[in-house]
């Protein structure tokens, strides 16, 4: 005789309901941890590079070599450069028509001149006497100078990960003020490449809760197109439509299952359009006491998002709305704030 399961039909509507939550949180949690791997991924990338400096960094260790404090390019392209090109940096007077020389020589005297804690004359007096009195955001300033000034420079710092080793010069330890001034560096030129992108022209797309049906159905007005977005599926499908925008704006919607291969294209996407000039600003959907559990739900998702696009873009492309924060099951909101 045959056997039949019966657990199904002598469970209750509640043990129904509760199992299907399970399974949907399960599936919600799976697409978090795709968006989570891929930062992840990223931030691996950068902890190896710190953790293996010894092991990858360029290891200066002669004056010869490209990135070293006192290397000298063939070129002699620092002939022309005088301490009052050193952006940031007040040199009183002729002082500011003195040659740059090299890295070092320059830091030297950047560093006793940048200091806003002691009179001019006290400077001079310090620079005559040949003080070092290092200081990183001196090399900070000169290190940009270096790079678009010198070819050379400019190839050790775009090509160089990070710097293991420098040796001592004139019993100085340089090493960590190289390091930190050198990965500053390194940053400023990301955020400056950024901020060159030319912005993306186009109309701006909105992509909206439920609640936008009417202005969908209104049309474009004024340079704003509206899109009823209620699953990441639509969400996917409407932004590939939008790749001649100039900005996106993005709900996130409340959606019951996800899908992780949807999430990652929406990531890539999200991408392509940052690294093409587009904007985006992102808000969560409005939360009501109808959809509390399922808002509450999709909050990780949402912040891990955010947090990801941010990456991509950086504040000169990207605004994220969303100011809440849910701590031991309680929502706070910034005060003055709608709940977005």
């Amino acid at each position: 005789m045959e056997e039949r399961d019966t657990t199904k039909e002598n469970a209750t509507p509640e043990e129904i309901s509760r199992k299907t939550l399970e399974n949907e949180e399960s599936e919600w949690e799976a697409c978090v941890r795709i968006v989570e791997e891929g930062k992840n991924r990223s931030l691996a990338v950068l902890s190896e590079t710190r953790v293996s400096k010894q092991a990858r960094g360029a290891r200066l260790t002669s004056a010869a070599e490209k990135g070293h404090l006192m290397f000298q390019c063939v070129d002699e392209c620092f002939s022309k450069t005088t301490l009052g090109d050193i952006d940031g940096v007040v040199f009183p007077g002729a002082y500011g028509r003195q040659p740059f020389s090299d890295v070092w020589t320059a830091w030297k005297a950047a560093s006793i001149f940048i200091r806003e804690d002691l009179p001019v004359a006290q400077k001079i007096r310090l620079f005559k006497d040949r003080a070092v009195v290092l200081d990183a955001e001196a090399l900070r300033r000169i290190l940009k100078l270096a790079y678009s000034v010198c070819t050379e420079w400019t190839e050790f710092i775009c090509t160089t990960g990070a710097i293991a080793k420098h040796e001592a010069i004139e019993d100085n330890c340089v090493l960590d003020f190289c390091q930190n001034a050198f990965e500053q560096v390194k940053e400023d030129l990301k955020k400056e490449a950024r901020t060159a992108r030319k912005p993306k022209e186009g109309p701006t797309g909105f992509a909206a809760p439920e609640t936008a049906h009417l202005m969908e159905k209104d049309g474009p007005r004024c340079g704003l197109i509206t899109k009823v977005v209620l699953s990441y599926g639509a969400l996917k499908d409407v932004l590939k439509d939008w790749k001649t925008f100039g900005t996106w704006i993005i709900v996130y919607p409340i959606e019951a299952k996800g899908r992780k291969d949807v999430i990652s294209e929406i990531v890539k996407l999200i991408k392509l359009h940052l690294q093409a000039g587009g904007r985006i600003i992102t808000a969560w959907t409005p939360i009501t006491a109808q959809k509390e559990e399922k808002w509450l739900s999709m909050t990780k998702l949402w912040r891990t998002l955010d947090d990801m696009i941010l990456k991509f873009g950086g504040n000169e492309q990207v605004v994220v709305t969303a100011s809440n924060i849910v701590k031991d099951g309680k929502l706070f909101v910034e005060q003055n704030s709608c709940i977005m």
